[in-house]
């Protein structure tokens, strides 16, 4: 747990919530949860590599 504590002073953390989750279930990715990091960094206006 430290690590993680210490890692979110360098990180920030895109929120998930419904529209997140409604978005993931229609994007063209094969894998759900890449689907919803997808749709949560979108949300967030953090680019995709």
């Amino acid at each position: 747990m430290n690590f993680i504590s210490g890692l979110l002073e360098y990180v920030e953390v895109a929120g998930v919530e419904k529209q997140v989750i409604r978005d993931a279930l229609h994007s063209d990715l094969a894998d759900f949860e890449d689907a919803i990091q997808e749709s949560a960094a979108k949300r967030e206006n953090i680019p995709s590599s």
